[in-house]
Order: C-alpha cells, then sequence, then structure tokens
C-alpha cells in the first residue's frame, strides 16, 4: 500500500518540509561552499577564527561561486619577531575565494590584491 503523504509530498512538489523541492539542495550547496571557504582559511591561512560576510554565484551558467570573508590571523610581525606576548594578536585581513561547483577552490586572494 502507498504511503498518501509521501505521494502528496512529491505529486504537489513540495517536500516533507513545506518548502520547495529545490530549496533543500540549494541551501545544502550553500552550507557546503560556506564550510569549505571556511576550512581553507583556517588550514591554509593559520585564521584562528572566519566570519563569511558575503556570497553568491559570480557565474551561474558555471557553478562559480564567489566568498569573501574575514579572518583572523596571527600578526606575522610579533611572530617573526619572536616576540613573546600574554595574548595572542590576531589581525583581520579580509580574503576573496572562488569556488567551483564541484567544491574546488579555484581562487583566492587578499580582497585588496584580487579585485577588479
Amino acid at each position: 500500500m502507498s504511503n498518501p503523504l509521501t505521494e502528496s509530498s512529491v505529486s504537489n512538489g513540495r517536500g516533507t518540509d513545506g518548502g520547495e523541492a529545490g530549496q533543500a539542495p540549494k541551501m545544502q550547496m550553500i552550507e557546503q561552499v560556506r564550510r569549505l571557504a571556511v576550512e581553507f582559511l583556517k588550514n591554509n591561512c593559520e585564521a584562528r577564527r572566519v566570519q563569511v560576510v558575503k556570497m553568491g554565484l559570480a557565474d551561474q551558467a558555471k557553478g562559480i561561486w564567489e566568498i569573501e570573508a574575514h579572518a583572523f590571523v596571527p600578526n606575522t610581525t610579533i611572530q617573526n619577531l619572536g616576540l613573546e606576548v600574554s595574548k595572542e594578536v590576531l589581525d583581520s585581513e579580509t580574503y576573496t575565494l572562488r569556488i567551483d561547483g564541484q567544491l574546488n577552490i579555484i581562487g583566492f586572494g587578499l580582497k585588496s590584491l584580487v579585485d577588479d
């Protein structure tokens, strides 16, 4: 016997949460892109904290995302001089990242250097 709830949710194009059927995958992709950007900056730029401030599709046809994020990274002057401090000093850097539809980082850099 078929399940009427399942049939109606499929036939009317709505998911089980009452939203549009395509909304969940879109939200899931947005979250995956955001997480990838945060993890990339933490792992490759030694960021202690990352805050995504802007993201969107830069090229919808190719599925390329552009993300702008503030990364709080250790102060390089203090590190290079080997100064001992009681609390870690962090600098805020703004990065721009580009991520393709297969969740590959295809470009990143300091926002001030990559802006057109």
